[in-house]
C-alpha cells in the first residue's frame, strides 16, 4: 500500500495481480493484518502462522494462497529429507550436520522482507493432526460440489479438481481419499464421463502416478469420440496385474543347439547379421494392433485404470 497516496500497488506481476470484490478485499485486508501481528510477535511465531495459513484454506477466496504455501513447505521437508540421506550415504560421521540443523530451526522464522512459508519445512513438521483434518475436510467439500455440479448432465461448467490441494493433503491422506474416490467411480460406472474423467484425474494426482496419468489422458481422448467410430489398439498397453510390463519384445524360446548354431553361423560373418534375420528382428518388435471400437477402447482403458490403481494402492499400504 502506497503511503503517500493510500493507494495500493502491485508488489509483483504474477502472483500479486488480483482483481477483488470489495468482499474478497475486506476479506484479504482482515487477513494481511493478522499476519502483521504474527509477524511483530516473539513468541509462537510458528504455530500462530502455521493456524494462520490452515485458516486461509479454509476461506475459498485465499485457498490458492494457503494451499500454494503449505504444499511449498512440505516440498521443502521432502527436499530436506532426500538432501539428508544423500548426505547419510555420502558421510555417515559427519557430526556437525545435527549440530548445523539444530541451529537453523533455532534462526528466526522471518529472515526478511520476502519471507514466504514455503521457504521453511518447519510449518510442515508442525501441522497437528486436527488442521490436518481440518484441510482433509475442505477438499472433501471441495469434491463433493463437484460431483453434485457433474451429476447435472446439462450442466456445462467447466469443474476441474483442486490439484493442488489433492497433492497437499495427499501428503497424509492419500491412500483413505484414493479409496474413497475410487468406490464412487465404481458406483457411478462410466456412464458420465464428466463425472469419470474428473475422478480418474483425482486418483492419479492422488498418487502421482505416470501410468495413471497416461491411462486417463488416453481415455479423455477416447470419451470426445463416436463410440462406434473404429481405432487401432496396441495390445500392449494393456496393463499386466502383477507388475509392470516390460515394453521388449516376446523372444521365443530355442533349444541349445540351434543358439550355438546361430552363434558360429553370425561368427563366421563378422558378426554381420544377414538381411532376412534383420527383417524377421524388424517384425518381431513391431507392435501388434487390432481394429476396436472407441467404446471397447473406453472398457479396456477402464480395466487398466483398475489393475494400475491396485498396483498402486498396494505399494502405497507397503510403504506406510
Amino acid at each position: 500500500k502506497n503511503a503517500e497516496n493510500n493507494s495500493y500497488e502491485l508488489a509483483d506481476y504474477g502472483s500479486a495481480i488480483k482483481k477483488l470484490s470489495d468482499h474478497d478485499l475486506s476479506i484479504y485486508l482482515k487477513r494481511i493484518k493478522e499476519l502483521k501481528k504474527i509477524t511483530e510477535a516473539k513468541k509462537n511465531q510458528l504455530t500462530r502462522l502455521t493456524e494462520w495459513l490452515v485458516q486461509l484454506v479454509e476461506e475459498p477466496v485465499t485457498r490458492d494462497e494457503g494451499t500454494s504455501d503449505l504444499q511449498a513447505s512440505f516440498m521443502a521437508l521432502e527436499y530436506e529429507r532426500q538432501e539428508s540421506e544423500e548426505e547419510t550415504v555420502v558421510n555417515k560421521d559427519d557430526k556437525g550436520a545435527n549440530a548445523e540443523e539444530e541451529a537453523a530451526v533455532e534462526e528466526s522464522v522471518f529472515p526478511d522482507k520476502n519471507f514466504r512459508a514455503g521457504n521453511t519445512s518447519e510449518i510442515a513438521k508442525i501441522l497437528i493432526d486436527s488442521q490436518k483434518n481440518r484441510l482433509s475436510s475442505v477438499l472433501s467439500h471441495s469434491i463433493n460440489i463437484h460431483l453434485a455440479k457433474l451429476n447435472n448432465i446439462e450442466n456445462e461448467e467447466e469443474i476441474m479438481p483442486d490439484y493442488e490441494l489433492i497433492m497437499l493433503v495427499g501428503h497424509w491422506n492419500k491412500t483413505y481419499l484414493a479409496m474413497n474416490s475410487y468406490a464412487v467411480l465404481q458406483n457411478s460406472g462410466n456412464t458420465n464421463p464428466r463425472k469419470t474423467s474428473y475422478l480418474l484425474n483425482l486418483i492419479a494426482y492422488l498418487f502421482n502416478d505416470e501410468k495413471l496419468f497416461s491411462i486417463v489422458s488416453n481415455y479423455e481422448y477416447a470419451a470426445a469420440q463416436p463410440e462406434n467410430e473404429m481405432t487401432e489398439y496396441p495390445e500392449e498397453e494393456e496393463v499386466s496385474s502383477v507388475g509392470e510390463v516390460s515394453d521388449a519384445p516376446v523372444v521365443p524360446e530355442t533349444s541349445g543347439e540351434i543358439q550355438e548354431a546361430e552363434t558360429l553361423s553370425q561368427q563366421t560373418v563378422e558378426g554381420i547379421v544377414p538381411a532376412d534375420k534383420m527383417q524377421n528382428q524388424t517384425e518381431a518388435v513391431e507392435k501388434e494392433v487390432r481394429k476396436i471400437t472407441f467404446k471397447q477402447y473406453k472398457e479396456i482403458l477402464w480395466d487398466n485404470f483398475a489393475k494400475q490403481y491396485g498396483i498402486v494402492i498396494a505399494q502405497s499400504n507397503i510403504a506406510k
